[in-house]
């Protein structure tokens, strides 16, 4: 069974956009699929809200990560080099991470 890890992210600054969806691009989307265990990984950017009096999140990107072990996916972010996680936070000012427990899926028919 895999596991999916969402991570929501906040940019330091808007004039960064560009930078950081190269870095996405270029830097982090290779490293993630060299990781082992990394099944998929897929970085959306969040344009704003979609429903009338629901306003828009705080955040700008929302990564989903899926994993074949999250103790493994752990162990391999910690082994990244610095100058990765430095390059990171020069983009990111505000990032949550958390592992996603499916309720529904409506592609294997409703109960996930």
């Amino acid at each position: 069974m895999s596991h999916t890890v969402v991570a929501l992210t906040t940019l330091t600054d808007e004039r960064v956009r560009a930078d950081y969806e190269r870095w996405l691009r270029e830097v982090d989307a290779p490293t993630a699929a060299a990781m082992p265990g990394v099944l998929g990984f897929r970085v959306l950017r969040l344009e704003g809200p979609v429903l009338e009096g629901v306003g828009a999140v705080g955040h700008h990107y929302l990564e989903l990560i899926e994993v074949a072990d999250l103790d493994g996916f752990r162990t391999a972010m910690a082994g990244l080099p610095a100058s990765f996680h430095e390059a990171l936070r020069t983009y990111i000012g505000g990032m949550d991470v958390a592992h996603a427990a499916p309720v529904v899926d409506s592609a294997t028919g409703g109960a996930a």
